[in-house]
């Protein structure tokens, strides 16, 4: 233990002639007495009338006088007696709301002014913390121990007066026992009576000068409250405090000292930083201001190594910030690795906004301004900060040098700067958008481009183009989005991303023929690649830019047949088939809807074939081709009862246009998909008949009598067809 306690301890043993009762209120300037350093105001006037009676008067009065004197719970007690015996003048009443308001007060307020509140924020933290516990309480006698323990149930509930008034009684009982001058001194503090509370430090600092303990921390950690803006005050107390080996509390004083003196005495700061770090060797703040301490302190070979030792993926965002800074002398993959770490700690809520402050700034020592300026871009906007974000690009705004960064570097500033600006202003976004796009189709980029999660979003050449027509859907800003896109066009015409990216935009401001040219020449390039899919894409494109265009379609379905792409082949002759519907072709609808359900069937969509020859029939129902295509599907997948009632629909076209020879083959197939049905066997011998094929007729009714021989209308007609067949 050190001085301060052996120095209490010892005063405990000396006798009352050493230390008479009282003695410890030394005078430190002049003869100022005990009532000066702790001042009693005298007894409050209360009200009087003559029709009360005199002792309830005097009770109240006696009250007011208790709670001048800070004895709050005694005055309490006496005005609820008061006021129970039927004392009604509102004085009473008023004392009681001025003592509840005290009861239910939760937070102490400072007596300084809002303008001095950031000067003094040392001062609050220790009025509103108090030394606890008294260091050395433990060996006081029980009626101390229980007056203490009092003040510390007052202080937790807010009640500092009856805090006040319990302290000052365990100070009647225990004058030797000097941590009880440091608690009157704070709650002077907390009253806003610095001199009081200056006086009584004085007091206790004379005392220990006598005792040959005067660097004690019983009076520092006062003296920087009452001087909050004195560094070496607060370094003082930072080193005392450390030297009681963990017997008292650290904080708030050591975290602060070693913030105070990390940019003008970063020695001092490393120094109590490590001594802060073996305290308290878990505690994710002892490492991370030992950690920014040895930054400032600007060891290059240490902050390395100390980074690389104490930084791990789970780490706090403000500690990857850190690690990657130093990772950028590692290399650039090692830098966006940890930048992305640090991006996600950020995105999941992992972080508190000032440490990260603090890590930014203190990386300023670690990186290279450009390099430092995007490293902190990134921050802001992970962090929603885009106009924050954007204030630090400055040194990346047009195309910086290329000995200085590399092309993913450039990538990565264009799109901060794309991304914050889509936050902060959209219309401003387009032209950085557009820069950015230019950037990530480089070939040199792409692979890093598609995987890169420095942002909450893709930054591919395709996502960032996609941003683009976003935003000018939402601003209306098509003309001046082609302008950015078409002189990026002309930078990099062989860029197929770009031109994509061009013609839909002309398309969606109405400008189709420039749009679909560019399609068409997107698709050409794509073929002569042997890219299929992105050529299918562009084709896709250009029917979605002309879905009115019948000879359009017609060219995108050959090509798409040519190239063996017959799934897109069928959703055109489907889109061309509605298409000529709608303009009452039906002759030209049904061969499309036909030639669909043909290329389905082949390729095994026999629903989708089902359903296309369906169409086709309903759009040009006397054609009789198409309702033998779509037989010859029924046929082909089993539905033979979808295929004999298409034959019947042939028969009857065929005997209304006069054409027995498509009703006899049509009849012919009916009976060979259903040979019980005597309809149509009646039907082939009705048509032969009609055609003078007697003796054929009467095979027909003699293979019918086969499976209904009971049929007498079958016998008859038998018998006239044999008669036909022999002649006069």
């Amino acid at each position: 233990m050190s001085g301060a306690r052996t120095s209490i301890d010892n005063m405990s043993n000396n006798s009352d002639d050493e230390f008479p009762q009282g003695s410890m209120f030394l005078l430190p300037r002049g003869n100022t007495s005990i009532g000066e350093i702790l001042p009693f105001s005298g007894p409050g006037s209360t009200s009087s009338d003559p029709n009360e009676s005199f002792e309830l008067r005097e009770m109240v009065s006696v009250a007011n006088t208790y709670f001048d004197r800070g004895m709050v719970d005694d005055a309490e007690q006496l005005l609820h007696e008061a006021i129970d015996a039927g004392y009604t003048l509102p004085d009473a009443s008023e004392l009681l709301k001025r003592i509840r308001s005290i009861r239910g007060a939760t937070m102490l307020v400072s007596p300084l002014s809002a303008g001095d509140a950031n000067a003094s924020s040392q001062r609050d933290r220790q009025i509103g913390e108090f030394t606890r516990p008294l260091p050395g309480s433990e060996t006081q006698s029980t009626a101390v121990r229980r007056s203490i323990e009092d003040a510390e149930r007052d202080l937790d509930a807010g009640r500092l007066q009856s805090a006040h008034d319990a302290t000052l009684y365990a100070l009647a009982l225990a004058p030797q026992f000097l941590p009880i001058y440091v608690r009157l001194s704070e709650l002077r503090l907390a009253f806003g009576d610095y001199e009081g509370a200056d006086a009584l430090i004085e007091s206790l600092r004379i005392v220990l000068a006598t005792i040959g303990d005067d660097g004690s921390w019983l009076t520092q950690s006062m003296r920087v409250s009452l001087d909050p803006d004195n560094t070496d005050a607060l370094v003082q107390l930072a080193r005392s405090l450390i030297a009681q080996q963990g017997t008292v509390q650290l904080d708030p004083y050591v975290p602060d000292a070693i913030e105070r003196t990390l940019v003008e005495q970063p020695e001092v700061a490393l120094d109590l930083a490590r001594e802060y770090r073996r305290l308290r060797p878990s505690a994710d703040d002892a490492r991370r201001l030992h950690l920014r301490s040895v930054v400032a302190a600007g060891d290059s070979e240490q902050i390395r190594t100390q980074l690389q030792q104490d930084v791990t993926a789970e780490s706090p965002a403000d500690l990857l910030f850190l690690r990657s800074s130093v990772a950028y002398a590692e290399g650039r993959d090692a830098w966006f690795q940890w930048l992305e770490r640090t991006v996600v700690k950020i995105l999941n809520g992992d972080q508190e906004p000032k440490e990260l402050q603090r890590a930014v700034e203190a990386a300023g020592n670690l990186l290279p301004a450009p390099q430092h300026a995007l490293a902190t871009a990134i921050v802001r906007l992970a962090s929603d900060n885009a106009l924050g974000a954007v204030a630090v690009l400055a040194p990346w705004d047009g195309v910086p040098g290329r000995e200085t960064s590399n092309a993913q570097e450039m990538l990565v500033a264009a799109c901060a700067k794309a991304y914050a600006l889509r936050k902060a202003s959209a219309i401003e976004s387009i032209e950085a958008l557009a820069n950015a796009v230019g950037q990530a189709v480089v070939i040199d980029v792409r692979p890093f481009a598609e995987t890169c999660r420095l942002f909450a979003r893709p930054i591919s050449a395709e996502a960032l183009m996609h941003e683009l027509v976003e935003v000018v859907r939402e601003t209306g800003q098509h003309k001046l989005a082609i302008l950015h896109l078409q002189a990026l066009r002309d930078r990099l015409p062989e860029h197929l991303e770009i031109r994509t990216g061009l013609a839909d935009l002309q398309v969606a401001a109405g400008r189709t023929s420039e749009g679909v040219r560019e399609l068409r020449y997107i698709a050409e390039r794509y073929e002569q690649a042997g890219n299929i899919e992105r050529m299918v894409e562009a084709m896709r494109h250009i029917s979605a830019a002309v879905p009115n265009n019948a000879e359009m379609k017609a060219k995108l379905i050959e090509g798409y047949i040519q190239r063996g792409v017959p799934e897109d082949a069928m959703c055109e002759l489907a889109l061309l088939g509605d298409l000529h519907l709608k303009r009452g072709r039906h002759a030209e609808a049904a061969t499309a809807y036909t030639r669909g359900a043909e290329i389905a069937s082949t390729t095994g969509s026999f629903r989708r074939a089902m359903d296309l020859f369906d169409r086709a029939v309903e759009a040009d129902p006397s054609n009789v081709g198409v309702r033998h295509a779509a037989v010859a599907h029924f046929i082909m997948t089993g539905a033979v009862d979808k295929a004999t009632e298409q034959l019947r629909e042939i028969v009857r076209i065929a005997i209304v246009a006069l054409d027995p020879d498509e009703a006899v083959a049509a009849l012919h197939q009916i009976i060979g998909l259903a040979p019980a049905e005597a309809s149509a066997y009646h039907k082939l011998g009705e048509v032969l008949t009609s055609l003078g094929e007697y003796a054929q007729a009467e095979r027909v009714y003699r293979r019918l009598a086969a499976f209904t021989p009971d049929d007498p209308v079958l016998a008859a007609k038998q018998s006239a067809l044999s008669a036909l067949a022999e002649g006069p």
